[in-house]
């Protein structure tokens, strides 16, 4: 028999039944589990034994042995001194809340991190340190409890801390995603035992994710961004943020992805010249995109000149990458322009990008490789390969192409 017990948002596990037609919902006083499925056959136990024709609403609370009869009557308190005489001592005296499993020795959360590093080991640098500063201020919070003492109201409280912080919604849900991924971790390797305490505590709704993404420019604001007149500056003072401008135009790469190439990333193969994205979060993101002919060679003029394998001047700075130095001067740049939509940032361009190759007809799945976002299915996942280079090539290339006539590289001095 399936026990109705579940727990609330604050840990508390609750009974809820019916009985004739009418429901049945109390508190059962306690967060431990094995506790709660006692008290609530108790409970079943008692009320099974109640006159069903003159059933009556009761409030319970076992942590304390108290009943009270909605109606009061004479005959109410009877059947209920009779059947609380039924309960197991256990139950109706005063207990503290159990906060723990059954499991008095467990793993304190700074130590499942660290094995969660040591098992996980071909995280990025940058996942590495986002996981160290959202649990290292998290076991801050809690003083690194052990994880079996960390229950549902913890993650209520610590996102409520949070906010007092000034994080965003969209912070806390990032910070709680994390402490999710590492509970699920622990239940998987057997360090953990209970339901995992970040589970549905995600803060803001889809409708208001979707209104928080990143816009996408409209074709006029990338001819004001790409146009000569605008970026002449830029190309004469500032080589290295104007070829990350035009490469994520015409590549869709992410900022951090163009900021840290290497000579060694730009590839040339059965006559097409590419730019290989050697890592990334997920397989999808590892890639080749092609790059049309006249960039190659405009391009490779300011490779030439770097004196290291790194092409761009940009450092990584605190495992965020090293594109914080272009979003900024990029957005320095929409401002002297008017471009003043919100939620326009740099990755609006590989958005763009995205979108242009959609208008020009490139399939979901060959855009997917391009951008490197997984494309789900299991034809595609299990029983394919990617598109080969020269494919890709044949079918981008045209799309860039369009994309630079409609900015007229070929007709200035870009």
């Amino acid at each position: 028999m399936k026990i109705p017990v579940y727990a609330r948002p604050s840990g508390i596990f609750y009974i809820h039944t019916r009985i004739d037609r009418r429901q049945f919902k109390r508190s059962l006083g306690t967060r431990d589990k094995a506790t709660a499925m006692l008290r609530a056959l108790n409970v079943l136990k008692a009320l099974a034994l109640m006159d069903k024709n003159k059933l009556r609403t009761f409030e319970i609370d076992l942590s304390r042995g108290v009943f009270k009869s909605e109606e009061g009557n004479d005959e109410d308190r009877k059947a209920l001194i009779e059947a609380m005489k039924l309960l197991p001592p256990v139950t109706i005296q005063s207990q503290p809340e159990a906060r723990t499993s059954t499991n008095t020795k467990s793993l304190r959360l700074l130590e499942l991190l660290d094995k969660f590093f040591s098992i996980r080991k071909k995280l990025t640098q940058a996942t590495i340190d986002a996981y160290k500063a959202n649990i290292n201020e998290f076991s801050d919070f809690l003083k690194n409890p052990q994880i079996s003492k960390i229950i549902g109201s913890d993650i209520t409280r610590f996102q409520e801390y949070l906010l007092t912080k000034n994080n965003t919604t969209r912070t806390i849900d990032n910070k709680t995603a994390v402490i999710r991924a590492l509970f699920n971790f622990a239940i998987k390797q057997g360090y953990y035992f209970d339901t995992n305490p970040a589970q549905n505590r995600t803060l803001m709704t889809n409708r208001e994710k979707t209104r928080e993404q990143y816009a996408i420019f409209y074709l006029e604001e990338i001819l004001s961004i790409y146009s000569s007149e605008n970026l002449k500056p830029h190309k004469g003072k500032d080589l290295d943020f104007y070829w990350v401008l035009v490469l994520a135009l015409i590549t869709g790469c992410r900022v951090g992805e163009l900021t840290t190439l290497r000579k060694s990333q730009i590839v040339e193969s059965e006559g097409i010249h590419f730019i290989r994205i050697e890592k990334s979060k997920t397989d999808a993101g590892i890639r080749e995109i092609p790059i049309p002919e006249v960039i190659y060679k405009d391009f490779k003029v300011f490779v030439d000149k770097q004196t290291t394998d790194k092409i761009f001047k940009y450092k990584e700075r605190d495992g965020k990458g090293a594109g914080n130095a272009v979003g900024k001067k990029f957005s320095r740049y929409l401002q002297s322009l008017k471009i003043e939509r919100e939620k326009l940032v740099f990755h609006s361009i590989r958005k763009f990008f995205n979108n242009f190759l959609k208008d020009n007809g490139i399939s979901t799945e060959l855009r997917c490789q391009i951008i490197g976002h997984e494309f789900e299915g299991t034809n595609n996942q299990i029983y394919s390969d990617k598109y080969p280079l020269p494919f890709v090539a044949e079918q981008i290339t045209k799309a860039q192409h369009a994309l630079l006539v409609k900015i007229k590289y070929f007709k200035t001095e870009f």
